[in-house]
């Protein structure tokens, strides 16, 4: 049904099914952390840019369906 891909992926594929260029997926080999670490949205330069007690989501994949994939590679 679709492929999970590092942030970036589905744009690429919308584009890509646009200009009729075909889209590959090979597999990494190695694991993929799903979420990134919460300081990474709220610091800038080290410095803290957030309010206290805040959370946030920092998603690392997203879901590529398969309508934009031309082949797997398994």
């Amino acid at each position: 049904n679709g492929a999970l891909c590092t942030i970036g992926a589905l744009i690429l594929g919308v584009l890509a099914k646009k200009h009729n260029v075909p889209v590959n997926l090979y597999p990494s080999g190695k694991a993929t952390k799903l979420l990134g670490n919460q300081a990474q949205i709220f610091s800038f330069n080290g410095v803290k840019v957030a309010p206290n007690k805040i959370q946030g989501y920092v998603p690392l994949v997203e879901w590529l369906p398969k309508k934009y994939i031309t082949k797997i590679y398994e």
